[in-house]
């Protein structure tokens, strides 16, 4: 479950601006999404168009993709093992897995041809990216291992450009295609509560370093799609921390080096 605060970095104003809430819950991501995604400045979105979200095997991905799917959107979720995960979204119909991993450029590249072929047989294209895939590394600094240290940055900052680059073309497209000016394209990473605006913490020097490349990549794309007047709107979400996992074991026997 999702607990702490949660802030969110707003794409409409003309400096990055913070919204920080106390809420939980497994609710919170469709809340957030509905609040950046689907509304322009005061202007609701049209719930319409295909939407990519990746990690969808579980999490917020998963959660993400569901509530999309409820609120009338195609979605083609990235996952990482499809046999397994597809199951889960036997009452999703509008929800179609693809696999997907996020370290492997072919791999990306095959997802977005396979996303484009797809999503033309849609009566929209793809509007919008919501990038979730990622892992978390815990340990002390000194002694983290640097292939676990390179794997976090390969998941969590890597994959995500990666991503970006590939099915921003995609968004480019169905916006340009429409010529709606109520319908703009969105790209939406997902970051952490321990994002830029606070101290980062100790044991997760690897899981920030990739967050907060993250949080300037968010920022600088952003600022590049206005510059060129494209209308896609970049932002991210950064939500507290999540329900540990296994990979926390793997910290802890770091620690008992120290």
């Amino acid at each position: 479950k999702t607990s702490s605060i949660i802030s969110i970095i707003c794409p409409h104003e003309p400096t990055m601006w913070c919204l920080s809430l106390l809420v939980g819950g497994p609710v919170l991501l469709a809340v957030l999404l509905y609040f950046v995604y689907f509304r322009q400045t005061g202007v609701r979105q049209k719930a319409y168009g295909c939407v990519v979200v990746t990690g969808a095997d579980s999490g917020m991905g998963m959660v993400g993709a569901k509530y999309l799917s409820e609120k009338g959107y195609t979605v083609f979720a990235g996952v990482y093992d499809e046999k397994a995960t597809t199951p889960k979204y036997a009452d999703f119909p509008n929800v179609h897995c693809f696999p997907l991993d996020v370290t492997s450029l072919e791999s990306v590249q095959a997802a977005a041809e396979t996303v484009r072929s797809k999503s033309a047989k849609q009566s929209n294209g793809v509007v919008a990216l919501i990038n979730c895939a990622g892992v978390g590394y815990n340990g002390p600094a000194e002694y983290f291992p640097l292939d676990q240290f390179r794997h976090q940055i390969e998941v969590n900052l890597i994959g995500y450009v990666a991503c970006a680059q590939a099915f921003l073309p995609l968004i480019h497209e169905t916006v340009n295609k429409l010529n709606d000016p109520d319908r703009r394209g969105r790209v939406v990473f997902v970051g952490t509560g321990g994002g830029v605006p606070s101290p980062s913490p100790p044991l997760l020097s690897a899981y920030m370093a990739s967050k907060w490349g993250v949080e300037a990549f968010c920022q600088s794309l952003r600022l590049e799609m206005r510059l060129t007047k494209k209308p896609v709107d970049v932002c991210m979400i950064n939500p507290g921390f999540i329900k540990p996992t296994m990979l926390m074991e793997k910290g802890k026997e770091l620690m008992k080096k120290t």
